[in-house]
């Protein structure tokens, strides 16, 4: 069987039963992160810099086992670290299991594979727009569970005077998007080395986890056998990462108890989504959270299976389980998930794209709930510090993917982005701060020539920041980059600001920002961050009330999509 060829047939039909354009205001969001995703750092590919790899302070005593990373310029890369077990066999669609001590040297140069992902032609099409492709089959495996690790000389050199860290590096932990069916912590566009080299007394993390039916089964049976403890893997997968990382960063000369999760679209949910779970956490290992384009209460339905009823024969588990390339039936039995364990997982995407099935998080009242804005509205979440923030023009690139006219293209933006983006920040950014949180709230407006690739139209798309918070955008068109562009000084003034402001939140989540000259959050002050509005170079401050007016009208509509979703897919 050519599975590649039968992946490239399958075009489109993951969507094909998509609830059309009721679902699109809820999917779309998402699948910006395969846009935001692209631009891999081929698998075992380093960074082109002059590299050694002797010396010292490239080895690392971790949990894990001893790793050896490299020097580039004045840093240190420690990638593909395993912080779990493989996900194969047995392991697959449980929990996720640390990694046992190695007592062999771990080869730290190369990044790890890619967990097995969605790659068909939908997903070549969006990432199409900034010159990638998805990782391939041989970029994957279940074998995923990495983090990477960059730190300057001067952070690393530290690391051995520490007590526990104590003095030691705040910590930034991105969480990479791709509408949870999709991602990797190789991107190009996510390399921190940029962003590293020019922050003192700062360490970036990033790390992979399972995404589609590998992070998000919907399976009955693991539903029953985990219902304690919950059954969202991607998710347990993060939590598993950020132990990780609070267990070993002191050994890199960072500080465990000033660790900020950031992550943008998906990984902006992932990021929310944390915060909720741990709402009775008096002292959770996070310490501040930065959720960029990614409030849960605008993609609650992110490519989920929204019934609850997931032995039914429809349901998405179920219509791979009973494929003609799966043939494990419809029992929803011990025999039926053993076999599905043993499908090599290949053949269980191809299913997948096939059938049309779609995962994604669903409710298990441990790590994703049911009713998002009142327990935002009720403070159950845990008290860290938070910024927060969305695009002015989040969905233009999302409608631009299905209209070709660029009337209808800003016509649906129009829709999307309040509904989805602008309006659920403000929700959460004033339930933040009517429970006394440290908040701080963006809008970004960047529109550069080389982002937007010809096409100003699109304005500062979903995800179109990114690439600014990493400096990780090209002399050239993101999508062509045979069509050379040059990066005016603004751009990179920018890129300053927002790293700056980053670094200063992750080292001091309760005042860096204020600090940094950027007032704390209020409804009633002029508090939020317009970035890059015109392309200027910094930050204004604003009454929120001119972007926000149309929230409270939008609020019928939503409430309407969501109920009228809901009762459709429940009926599937």
């Amino acid at each position: 069987m050519q599975v590649q060829r039968i992946r490239q047939s399958g075009a489109g039909l993951l969507f094909s039963c998509s609830l059309v354009w009721l679902m699109l205001a809820t999917v779309l969001p998402t699948l910006a992160a395969s846009t935001s995703s692209p631009g891999l750092l081929k698998l075992r590919q380093t960074s082109k810099t002059s590299a050694s790899s002797t010396g010292s302070l490239l080895l690392v005593n971790t949990t894990s086992g001893k790793v050896r990373g490299q020097q580039v310029g004045s840093l240190y890369t420690y990638l593909g670290i395993p912080f779990g077990q493989s996900t194969a066999g047995k392991n697959r669609f449980r929990a996720p299991v640390p990694v046992s001590y190695s007592y062999k040297t771990l080869d730290a140069t190369q990044f790890g594979p890619s967990c097995p992902q969605l790659v068909n032609n939908i997903s070549r099409l969006v990432s199409s727009f900034t010159d990638s492709s998805p990782p391939e089959l041989d970029q994957q495996s279940e074998d995923c569970l990495s983090v990477n690790v960059f730190v300057r000389d001067t952070t690393r050199a530290k690391a051995s005077s520490l007590t526990n860290g104590k003095g030691g590096a705040a910590v930034l932990i991105w969480i990479f998007g791709g509408s949870f069916q999709y991602g990797t912590s190789a991107s190009s566009l996510y390399n921190a080395e940029d962003f590293v080299s020019k922050q003192d007394d700062l360490i970036v993390v990033s790390f992979n986890y399972r995404t589609n039916i590998f992070g998000f089964p919907l399976s009955p049976q693991i539903r029953d056998m985990d219902a304690n403890t919950g059954w969202n893997r991607g998710l347990q997968d993060r939590d598993l990462a950020i132990k990780w990382v609070h267990d070993n960063i002191a050994q890199f000369g960072g500080d465990p108890n000033r660790i900020t999760l950031f992550g943008e679209s998906a990984g902006g949910v992932s990021v929310d989504t944390w915060a909720f779970a741990n709402a009775n956490n008096p002292n959770p290992i996070v310490k501040g959270i930065i959720v960029q384009s990614g409030a849960v209460q605008g993609l609650d339905l992110s490519l989920a299976d929204v019934s609850t009823n997931w032995a039914r024969p429809l349901s998405s588990w179920n219509l791979v389980a009973n494929h003609l390339l799966v043939k494990c039936g419809l029992k929803n039995d011990a025999a039926q998930l053993a076999c599905m364990q043993n499908v090599d997982f290949s053949v269980l995407l191809d299913a997948v794209i096939l059938s049309g099935a779609v995962f994604g998080p669903s409710v298990d009242n441990k790590l994703y709930f049911d009713d998002w804005k009142g327990r935002s509205s009720r403070g159950q979440f845990a008290k860290v510090p938070m910024l927060i923030g969305s695009n002015k023009d989040e969905g233009t690139i999302l409608s631009g993917l299905f209209l070709s006219d660029i009337t209808g293209m800003l016509t649906q933006s129009s829709l999307i982005t309040p509904l989805i983006f602008t309006c659920p920040a403000k929700q959460e950014a004033n339930d933040r701060a009517t429970n006394g949180v440290p908040t701080w709230r963006y809008l970004y407006h960047g529109n550069w020539d080389n982002m937007n690739s010809g096409i100003p139209q699109l304005g500062a798309y979903h995800f179109s920041e990114v690439p600014v918070v990493f400096r990780t955008y090209p002399a050239a068109y993101l999508s062509n980059p045979a069509i050379p562009v040059a990066i005016p000084e603004q751009q990179t003034q920018v890129s300053d600001w927002m790293q700056g402001a980053w670094a200063a939140f992750a080292r001091n989540p309760q005042s860096g920002l204020t600090a940094y000259g950027w007032p704390r959050y209020s409804a009633f002050t002029k508090s939020l961050a317009h970035i890059a509005r015109n392309n200027s170079a910094t930050a204004a401050f604003a009454l929120p009330d001119p972007i926000d007016l149309g929230c409270a009208v939008g609020v019928p509509l939503e409430s309407t999509l969501y109920t009228l979703v809901r009762k459709i897919a429940s009926a599937l």
